[in-house]
């Protein structure tokens, strides 16, 4: 069967079907062959030849080789699949997801390949139900466990974004696990907010659970979440642990500005603080939108920032409507890390070596920490 053939065999039933390059060539009047390499700009055909390939192209409506007929040649789709934890709607509100999915299209369509965004994270059916040659999983809640498992029953090369869940599951194998050491940055934020002395000190984490539950935290549930569970939330909690003993806070549903300025207005009103203690005079958050909904909540109760509560977070992105470089914050190489798991991806399917960098996070101190009032 040729590829015209197998052009034409691509239209289903009752469509029109799509104009070949083998009509083109009878429209020209020379060889299919001569058509292909005119019409590729490849080849030693005269420019005349050229020419009257290409204005029988245009008569006959050929735009070009059907994609779906080299995929059928190949057995390769020519698209990598990006796993979203939940709908593309929260993705494309999520900076960091945003920078990271940029990253990955720009260095895919550098070698024509497409990109393929994919919601939730656990949907068998439509994991499986999908053409695409490798995944990408953009996951930090304990649901990346979940989605990469319905991956590998595909048979499919995975790289993962802050899939550090999946690094404690031995029967699971994935081409690269990238991203920054959370916990070791985390650390070293808290370090920077006890050196101002601050000792009364909140979290508000990401989602801990599969369930994404919000809610308040005593220091002893906070240690046994993270006993049980492994992603970034707990790494960032456990990293801050090593400073602030007996951690109280309030568990955040998502990364958003909104469930910020929630978690903000439990913990300033005293109802996050299970342990009986009063107001905290700073706020460790896990994510720059969280921070950035915790100072709102602040400013909304009169309180200023940093003077009367100092307020840090976590990735180093840009949030509309709040001062670029006010926030003390860990930045993130976010679209080194796109770029990098698409890389990895490409090197795995043409059968290369997989170079693995390493990541490191930067402490960028803001205007957001002070000595405690």
């Amino acid at each position: 069967m040729t590829s015209s053939d197998n052009e034409q065999s691509l239209a289903g039933p009752g469509a029109t079907p799509r104009p070949t390059l083998a009509a083109v060539a009878a429209e020209a009047g020379v060889a299919v062959s001569t058509a292909s390499l005119a019409f590729s700009g490849k080849g030693p055909v005269a420019e005349a030849t050229r020419a009257a390939v290409r204005a029988a192209a245009e008569r006959v409506g050929y735009r070009g080789p059907d994609p779906r007929a080299a995929s059928f040649r190949t057995g390769r789709s020519r698209v990598i699949g990006v796993v979203l934890e939940g709908a593309v709607q929260s993705a494309f509100r999520d900076p960091v997801q945003l920078i990271e999915v940029d990253a990955i299209a720009e260095r895919l369509s550098e070698v024509g390949y497409g990109m393929l965004l994919l919601p939730g994270a656990e949907d068998d059916a439509l994991l499986g139900g999908t053409a695409m040659d490798a995944a990408i999983l953009l996951g930090c809640s304990p649901r990346a466990v979940t989605a990469a498992r319905s991956l590998q029953q595909l048979s499919l090369p995975l790289v993962t974004i802050d899939g550090v869940a999946l690094a404690h599951e031995e029967d699971l194998a994935v081409v690269a696990n990238l991203g920054v050491d959370s916990r070791a940055a985390s650390a070293e934020l808290a370090r920077l907010v006890a050196a101002a002395g601050h000792s009364r000190v909140a979290m508000v984490t990401l989602p801990l659970g599969e369930d994404r539950s919000a809610g308040a935290f005593t220091g002893a549930e906070l240690a046994a979440m993270s006993a049980a569970t492994i992603s970034i939330a707990t790494e960032r909690a456990r990293g801050v642990g090593e400073v602030f003993s007996d951690l109280s806070g309030w568990m955040a549903a998502d990364s958003t500005i909104a469930d910020g300025l929630r978690a903000g207005r439990a913990l300033l009103a005293g109802r996050a603080d299970r342990a009986g203690r009063g107001r905290p005079t700073a706020v460790i958050a896990q994510s720059d939108l969280l921070a950035v909904g915790v100072i709102r909540a602040a400013e909304e109760a009169g309180l200023r920032v940093p003077e009367d509560l100092s307020v840090v977070g976590f990735d180093g992105v840009v949030v509309d409507g709040f001062p670029e470089g006010r926030l003390t914050t860990v930045r993130q190489p976010l679209r080194a890390l796109g770029l990098a798991a698409a890389q990895a991806l490409l090197a795995e399917l043409a059968g290369e070596p997989v170079a693995l960098p390493r990541f490191s996070a930067e402490l960028v101190p803001g205007h957001t920490v002070a000595p405690p009032p």
